[in-house]
C-alpha cells in the first residue's frame, strides 16, 4: 500500500471518530436539556444509521432512563 493510501485511510478513520464523538456530545447534550426541562422523554425519527446503538444509548444515558 503506498504512503498517499495509507494517509487517506488514517484520515478517513479520524474523521469518522471526530463525527461520532461530535454526535455523542450533542446527542447527550440534548439528553441533559430533556433532563434540566423536566420532559416526559425524547422521540427519534431515525436511528437506522446508528451502529450498536451508540447515539441512543448516550441520550439515554443523560436522560436516566431505562428504557
Amino acid at each position: 500500500m503506498t504512503l498517499p493510501r495509507l494517509v487517506r485511510r488514517f484520515c478517513d478513520s479520524l474523521v469518522r471518530r471526530i463525527i461520532v464523538n461530535l454526535r455523542l456530545f450533542w446527542t447527550a447534550a440534548k439528553g441533559q436539556y430533556i433532563k434540566d426541562a423536566g420532559l416526559a422523554g425524547f422521540a427519534m425519527w431515525e436511528a437506522g444509521g446508528d451502529s450498536k446503538d451508540i447515539l441512543l444509548d448516550a441520550i439515554k444515558s443523560a436522560v436516566d432512563c431505562l428504557a
